[in-house]
């Protein structure tokens, strides 16, 4: 048959007997390579004998050892999805605030309004996040809710 080397040792048949049935897809494992190279050689050529598509993504992981075996980047993110599954493989949070933008491309990865006033702030940190101006007189009520929002001291019309 096939042998891995030039010779296939007959003195030592008994140990790799055990390969052939009881033990078998555990050559490489055992360290038999060379010593059993003729019933150990379709395992010890087969670069992941326990997965049939031999590291599909090819990241140098077998599939049965690979935490994402279609995924070359292995959760990159480390949010324990795939990229093939992740709609954010780059994105731990996976779309913090779910306006589906991935946070590692999202200007306001916590403010699903996105700035929504357009003041560079972000409603997650924004005391007026639908003010554009900031409570313009500073009177602590915020310009879209102030009924005179340039007049400190006037907070109702009369």
């Amino acid at each position: 048959g096939l042998c891995a080397n030039d010779f296939c040792v007959v003195s030592a048949s008994s140990v790799c007997n055990e390969f052939s049935v009881e033990r078998a897809g555990t050559c490489r494992e055992s360290g038999v390579c060379n010593l059993c190279s003729c019933i150990c050689f379709d395992e010890c050529q087969d670069p992941c004998p326990l997965d049939a598509e031999n590291d599909a993504d090819n990241d140098g992981f077998c599939a049965n050892v690979d935490s994402c075996p279609h995924d070359a980047e292995n959760d990159s993110d480390s949010d324990f999805l795939c990229g093939n599954a992740d709609s954010c493989a780059l994105d731990g949070e996976n779309d913090a605030d779910a306006d589906a933008i991935c946070g590692d491309l999202d200007s306001c990865p916590y403010d699903a309004a996105n700035d929504a006033d357009g003041d560079n702030f972000c409603g997650d940190v924004d005391l007026c996040p639908h003010d554009p101006e900031h409570d313009a007189d500073h009177d602590l009520i915020c310009g879209d809710v102030d009924s005179c929002p340039y007049d400190h001291e006037n907070d109702f019309d009369t």
